[in-house]
């Protein structure tokens, strides 16, 4: 068999932030501060230029964004990383996008587009089989259906797709906002907007229980490339769902989009339901974002596809949304400190030119 290596292009769809992890977070006071409508990253190596190193340490021991502005006064942007114009509301930390140490510059990791495509694979093995099949695996643990439905060690069928990172050219700031569930009554939940512990109200705020996340814009793109290796996975027997992997190794790479399609399609009218039935403010433009992002499919071939990844993907994304077929009916918590809550009852949802959007879709595109 042949191995197939297809250049692809990556587009942002909606705010995207492939994260660089919770010790990468900037916070204010050390990383970052904030004057007028900019938020200005602070590069250490920068600021030794202009500030005393005593006075750097105290400002580090007590950080204090009008120490900081005071001492530096104009020189605020000549010792900045990179300055952002300020979203709605504040937020002392800020989620940073994954960079690299080179070119100090924003990628998609191809093992976090690997990861995402993963959810959908292990989404389209179960959907080929009976629903008993499903339902054994309800019964048990994801890391159980993970190790079987992958297989293990040298058979894993995620070794068969090489994915490169892709690099883009900048970022934005977005403010992020949780949409939840409140109880009224037994068994009876309304939507709102999470502002607090216990204060889930109708009215959307940017302030409360918000982040903001350092996000590739809507319109960003980038190159990379998806390598399916037929020749490994042919040198090997692969006895569990082994038709189903076929058909993709062999389908190259329409076949793989099919199957992203498919997955992220059915995801969405899943979610168009969720928020139909649980109306709040700014809800009507979650529906229009996800209508927008519906039409995007494409009506006849594969040749690209729409995928989610990344923060603000949800449970049902990363688990690979195999376990519920209405997001409304996903039971209550039987024990615990959430006992008698509705199961996986939030979204994460970011503001963007005014409106609410889902994060993280992107499109893929064949080049070749």
């Amino acid at each position: 068999m042949e191995n197939k290596r297809y250049k692809i292009k990556l587009e942002v769809l909606t705010p995207l932030c492939v994260g660089a992890g919770n010790d990468n977070d900037w916070v204010e006071g050390i990383d970052f501060v904030c004057d007028r409508n900019r938020v200005y990253i602070l590069d250490i190596n920068k600021l030794t230029e202009y500030v005393e190193a005593k006075a750097l340490t105290n400002l580090f021991l007590s950080p204090d964004r009008r120490s900081i502005l005071a001492q530096l006064g104009n020189n605020i942007q000549n010792v900045s990383r990179y300055v952002f114009d300020k979203p709605a509301a504040f937020s002392p930390t800020i989620k940073s996008f994954l960079r690299t140490q080179l070119h100090d510059k924003p990628i998609v990791a191809g093992s976090s587009l690997k990861g995402a495509i993963d959810s959908a694979l292990l989404w389209n093995f179960l959907f080929d089989e009976d629903d008993k099949l499903k339902q054994t695996y309800k019964q048990g643990s994801n890391n159980r259906l993970n190790s079987e439905l992958f297989d293990k060690n040298e058979k894993d069928f995620r070794r068969f797709l090489k994915i490169s990172d892709i690099e883009l050219d900048s970022t934005i700031l977005v403010n992020s906002k949780l949409f939840n569930l409140r109880s009224v009554m037994r068994n009876e939940w309304e939507g709102g907007w999470k502002h607090g512990n216990a204060n889930t109200t109708d009215n959307f705020s940017p302030k409360g229980f918000n982040t903001w996340y350092e996000c590739a814009e809507p319109g960003a793109n980038g190159i990379g490339y998806i390598k399916i290796d037929a020749n490994g996975f042919y040198r090997l027997q692969h006895t569990k769902f082994s038709t189903i992997k076929r058909e993709i190794v062999d389908g190259g790479i329409e076949n793989l989009f099919k199957v992203i399609n498919d997955h992220t399609m059915e995801y969405l009218y899943k979610e168009l339901d969720f928020f139909k039935k649980y109306e709040a403010d700014k809800t009507d433009e979650i529906i229009r974002n996800i209508n927008t992002l519906l039409d995007k499919f494409p009506d006849k071939n594969n040749s690209y596809c729409i995928l989610k990844m990344s923060a603000g993907s949800g449970f049902h994304s990363i688990t690979g949304d195999w376990q519920y077929d209405d997001y409304d009916k996903t039971g209550v918590w039987e024990t615990g400190r959430n006992r008698g809550k509705k199961k996986y009852k939030s979204r994460k949802t970011c503001t963007y030119q005014g409106k609410q959007q889902l994060m993280g879709f992107v499109k893929l595109s064949c080049m070749e």
